[in-house]
């Protein structure tokens, strides 16, 4: 299991844990649905398509290795696709901020929140699933996280 601790309280960027060692960071840019995951001395780009698109690509040296698509706007549903394999990010209850991760439609792994007034997580996953995509799965998560904040004045 890993676990995400937000570097501060009220920051969007986290370090992540496994057995109480630090093995990556994920940063966000500040005013775009952008960023990067730093792992294992590599460094990922997060980029978003277009300012109005539901589509992300993972790079790492200028090379595409990831892509996630937003499967409807009015759902929290990501399709990711990594080295050529295929998962489903969704949103596991209409109200509640955890997330499951699918592959041929079973669930695989869980993203949560560890309480509902904090923005520490764990990412649960078999070690079979990319650490790279298990990390731009949380990534895509906090994001929808952080666009509800946005969108409820900071409450």
């Amino acid at each position: 299991m890993l676990t995400c601790l937000p570097q501060s309280l009220c920051s969007w960027d986290f370090r992540v844990v496994r057995s109480g060692e630090s093995i990556a960071s994920i940063k966000t840019h500040f005013l775009t649905e952008q960023g990067s995951i730093h792992l294992q001395n590599q460094e990922w780009t997060i980029r978003k398509i277009s300012f109005i698109s539901g589509q992300w690509t993972l790079e790492r040296d200028g090379n595409i290795l990831g892509k996630a698509h937003k499967q409807n706007i009015f759902r929290r549903t990501f399709d990711v696709e990594f080295e050529n394999s295929q998962w489903i990010l969704k949103a596991k209850s209409a109200f509640g901020r955890g997330f499951e991760i699918l592959h041929n439609n079973r669930p695989i792994g869980m993203i949560d929140p560890v309480h509902t007034f904090t923005r520490r997580a764990t990412i649960s996953c078999p070690e079979e699933l990319p650490l790279p995509t298990q990390l731009f799965c949380f990534w895509l998560a906090m994001i929808t996280w952080r666009r509800a904040q946005n969108s409820n004045g900071g409450a």
